[in-house]
């Protein structure tokens, strides 16, 4: 199952999920079985990760290990987040959390060279 720590823009993570959606789609899935079991939580009340790496507010870290750690305890093996900001920290949280995180940085570096590079 993925966990998915959200609210870090609540439109990105429904555009993820969307995303997601496409996807299995597209690859064949017709039916609620063929899609990916997911917890969405939308963590709209943690710390902005923006203001707190200017310097100007207090951390988010604390608030994503929770829900992370309530994630994984329902089941969830993998997470991700669609915040490119937070990323900054994603050693941070999977030590904290205990729980692998797909990573957005990798994902578009891998997505890159499969495409052939930056042109």
């Amino acid at each position: 199952m993925i966990g998915v720590i959200g609210g870090n823009g609540v439109a990105a993570t429904n555009k993820l999920c969307q995303i997601i959606e496409n996807k299995c789609t597209k690859n064949g899935a017709f039916r609620d079985c063929h899609h990916p079991e997911m917890l969405v939580w939308q963590a709209t009340q943690a710390p902005s990760r923006s203001m707190y790496l200017e310097g100007r507010g207090e951390s988010f870290l604390a608030d994503y290990i929770r829900i992370g750690k309530h994630l994984k305890a329902c089941g969830c093996q993998t997470l991700c987040m669609c915040c490119n900001t937070a990323h900054y920290f994603i050693h941070e949280l999977e030590d904290g959390i205990g729980i692998r995180f797909i990573n957005i940085l990798e994902e578009v570096a891998k997505q890159i060279k499969l495409n052939g590079g930056v042109k």
